[in-house]
């Protein structure tokens, strides 16, 4: 039967003149029978205001309803649950975003902590969606926090966070993926090391012979290879190229502009393409670990303006 009374059982203490001599707590705690009648004061609120003003969502109803029913052994167990909760506000743009997922990648600001939630909305008492992360662990590093700061980990955070002063447009000649051949130096030599790059054809005593001049390749896509057409380049505007064992050329002279930065690693400047996730007005967060582009850890160009080309000494 519930216990309708508006006034809460007083919590049994020492008496003050048996704990002026000791060191023992003074509230001795409730007994079992007064404990399972406080517990039947509790109104099983609709909206569980006790819950939403606990910092980790402890399941508060539930751990009282076993108490009133002498189950202290249960009530134990969902009181030490690490199951917690976060409950936050969303808006329109993140509802679509989030719409059909089961769990979120969350990271803890000042924390080093980013973990996994499942992910579910729930409707609050103004009619409003929100969105909750329950977690089954960590609650002991948030048991005293009011309010969390976090953000959820998308594929734009997850990327590297670039200065846009850093990025620049650069202009590549392309060159068809076919006419990248790869030959020994001595074809009858079979230790004789290979050579890789474009078969240029060049003039010596009066007849045209290929050579294989090999160049760095910054990017390539379904169809072309991509390399440098500035002044140091080894190819040039008008140079022709050649397949093996046929009569086709190409011409150098096609040019395609990538947009990417400046790695300088080995303290020379060096060209690497970028795939934008977003940006704001000072930063850009690009993909990692694309081909021809960057990775954690390497260092780039602040101010791709200061760079005239590739192989630029950066003195640092």
């Amino acid at each position: 039967m519930a216990n309708m009374s508006m006034t809460k059982n007083p919590i049994p203490e020492q008496e003050p003149l048996v704990r002026n001599k000791n060191f023992d707590e003074v509230a001795l705690g409730y007994t079992e029978e007064i404990a399972i009648d406080e517990a039947k004061r509790c109104l099983n609120c609709r909206q569980h205001p006790c819950v939403s003003g606990c910092p980790v969502n402890v399941r508060i109803p539930e751990f009282i309803a076993k108490v009133a029913e002498g189950e202290f052994e249960e009530a134990y167990k969902i009181i030490t649950s690490e199951d917690w909760s976060i409950v936050f506000p969303m808006s329109e743009q993140e509802l679509t975003t989030y719409n059909g997922k089961t769990s979120l990648a969350v990271k803890f600001n000042g924390r080093d902590l980013e973990t996994s939630g499942a992910f579910s909305t729930v409707t609050g008492g103004d009619g409003k969606t929100y969105g909750k992360l329950d977690f089954s662990k960590y609650m002991e590093q948030f048991v005293s926090d009011r309010y969390v700061d976090f953000e959820i980990v998308t594929d734009e955070v997850r990327g590297l966070k670039i200065p846009r002063s850093s990025v620049t447009d650069v202009t590549f000649y392309v060159i068809p993926k076919d006419y990248y051949v790869s030959a020994k130096k001595d074809s009858s030599d079979s230790s004789s090391v290979s050579q890789s790059g474009f078969r240029k054809e060049t003039y010596a005593d009066g007849k045209t012979v290929g050579v294989i001049t090999s160049c760095t390749i910054y990017y390539a896509d379904d169809e072309y290879y991509y390399v440098d057409a500035g002044e140091n380049s080894e190819l040039k505007a008008g140079d022709f190229l050649t397949k093996d064992d046929s009569e086709e050329r190409y011409q150098i002279g096609m040019t395609q502009t990538v947009q990417g930065v400046y790695n300088i690693n080995r303290g020379y400047a060096v060209f690497r393409r970028i795939e934008i996730l977003s940006s704001n007005d000072e930063y850009y967060t690009i993909k990692k670990g694309t081909d021809y582009g960057l990775s954690v850890y390497d260092h780039i160009v602040l101010d791709a303006n200061a760079v005239t080309g590739n192989g630029m000494i950066i003195y640092q």
